[in-house]
C-alpha cells in the first residue's frame, strides 16, 4: 500500500493522476510506479480505460476512492458504454476492475475501423490557463481525449495536439500534463490553429460544439443501459414522424442524402464518419436496421442530432419507441376513454397543429395511445396538410410580431445577464426562443424580426468588448486591485488591442 496518491481533479483521466503520482513521489522509472500501484510492472499505460483497478484501489490509502468513482468519473467507460446493453456494460465494468484488460475493447463490439482514437493527447489552451490559476498545474482532461471532440465545451476553442502519442512507444510511461505542456509555445500553436481549415467556418464550428456537448452529457451522466435495439426503435419512430419511413419501408436513399446535407462532407470527413452512399453496408443505413453489431457513440450522436432528437430525452424520457414483448397488455375501456378524451381535448385546443406538435404537448398521452390504442390514434390525429394550404392558414404578420417580442426579450436577457457573456447570434437567439426551424426556413416572411436581429447580432469585436466590460464589473465586485491582464484573463481573451479599444471608448 502507498501512503500517498494525489486527489484527482474534475474530469481528470486516471492516466493523468498516475502521471502526477509518479512525479510527486520521485520515482526514477515507470516500472517503479507500476509496482507501487499495481504490484507488478507489466501494466500498459492506457489513456481511455485501464484494467486492474481493484488492485490499484487496494493499494491506495484507505477510503480515498472506490472503483466505481474512478470508473465513472476518471475513465471513458460512461462514454463507450452508453449505447451498449446492460449485460455487456456490466462485463466491461468488471474487465476494468479485473486483470483481463486485453478483452476490454472486444466487449464494446466495435471493429478497429470504427474505433478510431486520437493520435496525440490533447489540451485546451484556456483550460490550461484556468487550471494553473485554480490548481497551480494542469492535467489531462478526459473529454479532450475523445475522438471527434475537437473543441472545448466550456471555452468553444479548438483543442491543441500535444507531442505525446496516445499509443506511446514506451507503453508503460505516464506523461505529466503540466510538465509537458509548459514546454510549448502555446500562443504560436494557437496562431497556427487559427489558420486551420475550420477556423472561420461558423457552421462547422457549431457542429463540433454540438458533438462535444453531447459527449459531455454521456460522460457526466449515469446512463440507464438499454437493450441493443432500443435506439433503433427510437430512430425508426422518428423517421416515420419525419416521413422518411413507414412501417414497411425505410427510405434509405432520401435519408442518406439528407444526412449528408445536414452534417456536410467536410465535417463528416473531419471526424472520420463519412460514408459511401452507393454501399448498402454504410453505417447510416445499418444503424436503422436491426442492430446486430455495435455502433460508435459518435455515430449515434450524429444520427440522434440529424433526427432532431435531444440526447438527454433519448436516455431519460419515455420516447415513442415501442417495446417488443411477449406479454399482451390488456387495457380497460375506462383507461382508453380517459386517454382518448385527453387527446381529443388537445386536438380541439390546437386545431392548426400537426400530430408531431400535439404529441410534444403531452408525450405520456401520445405514448399510451400509440402502444395500446394505435388504430384509434391513427384515425383521430391531424392529417398531413399540403404545404401551400398550411402556409395560407398562417398569419405571417401576426407571427412576425409574436416572434419579434420573443427575440427582443431573449436579447435583453442576454445583455442583462450577470453570467459570462454569450455571443448574440441568430443561431443562439433561435435556440433561446425555441424557434430554430422557423428562423431558419421562414426568415424572409418575418421582416420585422429579421431587421431587429440584423441590427442586434454581434460582430466578434463587439462580443469581445462586451466580455471585457463584464470582466471589469466582476472584478470591481471583488474590491481587489487588478491589472489589464486580470481583465483579459477573466474575459477569456488574449488580444490586448480589445482592452485598449475599451479604454479609448471610455476616454481613459
Amino acid at each position: 500500500m502507498v501512503n500517498f496518491f494525489p486527489e484527482l481533479y474534475p474530469d481528470e483521466l486516471l492516466y493523468s493522476g498516475i502521471a502526477r503520482y509518479h512525479v510527486r513521489v520521485g520515482n526514477l522509472d515507470a516500472k517503479s510506479t507500476l509496482r507501487d500501484l499495481y504490484d507488478k510492472d507489466t501494466i500498459t499505460a492506457v489513456v481511455e480505460m485501464t484494467s486492474n483497478l481493484d488492485t490499484l484501489i487496494n493499494n491506495l490509502p484507505t477510503v480515498i476512492y472506490t472503483a466505481d468513482e474512478i470508473i465513472r468519473n476518471h475513465t471513458m467507460y460512461p462514454y463507450f458504454a452508453a449505447f451498449i446493453p446492460k449485460d455487456r456494460a456490466d462485463r466491461l465494468y468488471q474487465l476494468i476492475k479485473g486483470n483481463n484488460g486485453s478483452k476490454i475493447y472486444n466487449e464494446l463490439g466495435l471493429s478497429n475501423k470504427i474505433l478510431k482514437l486520437n493520435n496525440f493527447l490533447r489540451f485546451c489552451p484556456e483550460c490550461y490557463r484556468e487550471d494553473i490559476d485554480k490548481y497551480g498545474e494542469t492535467y489531462w482532461h478526459r473529454i479532450h481525449q475523445v475522438a471527434g471532440v475537437d473543441y472545448c465545451t466550456f471555452h468553444k476553442c479548438r483543442l491543441l495536439d500535444s507531442k505525446i502519442s496516445v499509443r506511446n512507444k514506451n507503453r508503460q510511461e505516464y506523461i505529466h500534463a503540466h510538465l509537458e505542456i509548459r514546454k510549448y509555445d502555446i500562443e504560436e500553436m494557437e496562431r497556427e490553429q487559427k489558420c486551420s481549415l475550420f477556423s472561420n467556418n461558423e457552421n462547422i464550428l457549431e457542429k463540433f460544439i454540438v458533438v462535444a456537448q453531447n459527449v459531455k452529457y454521456l460522460m457526466d451522466s449515469n446512463i440507464r443501459h438499454q437493450e441493443l435495439n432500443y435506439f433503433r426503435e427510437i430512430y425508426l419512430n422518428k423517421l416515420i414522424d419525419l416521413g422518411l419511413a413507414n412501417r414497411k419501408k425505410i427510405f434509405q436513399d432520401i435519408i442518406l442524402l439528407k444526412f449528408k446535407a445536414y452534417w456536410g462532407e467536410e465535417f463528416l470527413n473531419s471526424i472520420n464518419c463519412n460514408f459511401d452512399i452507393e454501399k448498402s453496408s454504410n453505417w447510416v443505413t445499418t444503424i436503422t436496421r436491426k442492430h446486430r453489431k455495435g455502433f460508435h457513440p459518435i455515430q449515434h450522436i450524429l444520427f440522434i442530432n440529424f433526427l432532431g432528437l435531444d440526447i438527454k430525452a433519448v436516455f431519460e424520457e419515455e420516447i415513442n419507441a415501442p417495446r417488443k414483448t411477449n406479454v399482451i397488455s390488456i387495457k380497460t375501456d375506462e383507461e382508453k376513454s380517459t386517454y382518448r378524451s385527453k387527446w381529443d381535448k388537445l386536438m380541439k385546443a390546437f386545431p392548426d397543429e400537426s400530430k408531431t406538435q400535439i404529441r410534444k404537448r403531452d408525450r405520456s398521452t401520445y405514448t399510451w395511445l400509440y402502444k395500446y390504442d394505435n388504430e384509434w390514434l391513427k384515425k383521430n390525429s391531424p392529417t398531413k396538410k399540403v404545404g401551400s394550404r398550411k402556409e395560407q392558414l398562417i398569419d405571417w404578420n401576426k407571427r412576425d410580431e409574436e416572434i419579434l417580442i420573443l427575440v427582443k426579450k431573449a436579447i435583453n436577457e442576454i445583455k442583462m445577464s450577470s453570467d459570462k457573456p454569450e455571443r448574440i447570434t441568430i443561431t443562439l437567439i433561435a435556440k433561446k426562443i425555441k424557434k430554430e426551424t422557423m428562423l431558419q426556413k421562414h426568415m424572409e416572411r418575418l421582416p420585422k424580426t429579421k431587421a431587429f436581429l440584423n441590427y442586434n447580432i454581434e460582430s466578434l469585436e463587439e462580443f469581445q468588448l462586451r466580455r471585457v466590460k463584464w470582466a471589469i464589473r466582476e472584478l470591481d465586485n471583488t474590491n481587489a486591485i487588478y491589472s489589464k491582464w486580470d481583465v483579459l484573463n477573466k474575459a477569456g481573451l488574449r488580444n490586448i488591442l480589445i482592452y485598449e479599444k475599451y479604454l479609448n471608448e471610455k476616454n481613459i
